[in-house]
């Protein structure tokens, strides 16, 4: 699972981010982010959902693993896309 903690860290950042304690709403924000079924709480497969789409994003090839290139193209094409959306701003 170790190899896990570097991804949820990374879908994570920009809700702890805003996640202080003296601004109202920040709980609302992380449950708005993970709580699909509207429930009011987060589940262990809610907040694991985020990180198998970004696993299946990942695994170009659909083998059920990442290769070092696979992860490589994805920092990439993430990397282009925050290039392109800064340019249109």
């Amino acid at each position: 699972m170790k190899p896990l903690i570097p991804l949820f860290l990374t879908l994570l950042c920009p809700l702890l981010a805003t996640a202080d304690e003296s601004r109202p709403g920040a709980g609302d924000a992380f449950l708005h982010h993970y709580d699909s079924d509207r429930d009011g709480k987060v589940s262990l497969a809610e907040f694991q959902a985020p990180a198998e789409k970004q696993f299946m994003l990942m695994d170009t090839d659909g083998d059920g693993s990442i290769t070092a290139e696979e992860a490589a193209a994805f920092v990439q094409r993430m990397r282009d896309e925050m290039m392109k959306e800064r340019e249109q701003e």
